[in-house]
């Protein structure tokens, strides 16, 4: 038996259950020029690389949530007693992998999405996912993507080794996400080419501007209240495309959702949200009225 987020035996009529392009084929051939891929994304295959994937993140998902608590509690514990480690140099290396890897995401990804959005409308582009098996760059870059979500636990290791705070936001955010897109790609959840999207657009503003910040350039503080503002739009705009296509498949059209799996996507976003939503008002609205008061 599969559970939402457990694992099922990926034989070839499981594969062939998550391709539905076969039951709406008028919506899957989409024009895409192939001689504008990579190589790696021309010879990606989500099959194979499924198989692959789900090996690791299927058996090893909970354990490595547990090791990352651990960690995270441990190490603020144990850096109570010492200095804060700079780790300025490597952190400049971080930030500028993570904000490459996201700008270049993004070009890869954004045009495609929209292309479908213009050209074959709303269905395809949160119902269909055939992009996951028709060879298009989409399908490559929903794996980086995926396994980019294990790698970004490294924004917590600095966050410790330099003793700043590790909110609740932080981690649950990071743990859920790690578990999510692994479950999406798993799954060839079509809308979930738009939580990929909108995520790699804010993260190459998100990490360019932390990657400044390390390199001691002096960024206006509105960029900082511009990003997490980005973040929050982030949440609605995903939430939309998950009640879209709730909403196709509510009326009977071939979509690669559940309601179910709707309804808790839904609920992980609204969580986001309201998080997001608290740390803005915490951080920006709650501070500007009390500078205001001493200022008054």
């Amino acid at each position: 038996m599969e559970t939402l987020f457990g694992t099922g035996k990926l034989s070839q009529s499981y594969f062939d259950s998550l391709d539905i392009s076969a039951n709406a084929s008028a919506f899957y051939d989409f024009d895409v020029n192939a001689s504008t891929f990579f190589d790696a994304e021309r010879q990606f295959d989500y099959r194979e690389s499924l198989l692959k994937v789900d090996h690791l993140y299927g058996k090893w998902l909970p354990l490595f949530s547990v090791i990352y608590l651990m960690l995270i509690f441990g190490g603020m514990r144990a850096m109570k007693a010492r200095a804060a480690f700079r780790l300025t140099r490597a952190l400049r290396i971080w930030n500028f992998l993570l904000a490459a890897m996201s700008i270049v995401g993004t070009w890869r990804t954004l045009p495609e999405a929209w292309s479908v959005v213009s050209k074959q409308g709303a269905y395809p582009a949160v119902c269909i996912s055939a992009y996951f098996f028709k060879k298009h760059a989409s399908a490559f870059w929903a794996l980086i993507f995926t396994v980019s979500k294990l790698f970004e636990f490294g924004d917590t290791f600095f966050l410790v080794a330099r003793k700043r705070p590790v909110i609740f936001l932080h981690w649950y955010h990071h743990i859920s996400v790690m578990f999510f897109s692994y479950y999406c790609f798993r799954h060839a959840i079509a809308v979930s080419r738009w939580f990929m999207v909108i995520n790699f657009l804010v993260h190459s503003v998100m990490y360019s501007y932390y990657m400044a910040r390390s390199m001691s350039i002096r960024v206006p503080k509105v960029v900082s209240m511009l990003i997490t503002s980005l973040q929050i739009f982030q949440m609605v705009v995903a939430s939309g495309t998950i009640f879209l296509s709730m909403y196709y498949k509510y009326i009977g059209l071939p979509c690669s959702i559940t309601i179910r799996e709707g309804c808790v996507f839904s609920l992980l976003y609204g969580s986001y949200f309201v998080l997001f939503g608290k740390y803005f008002a915490n951080t920006y609205i709650r501070n500007w009225q009390a500078k205001k008061i001493r200022t008054d």
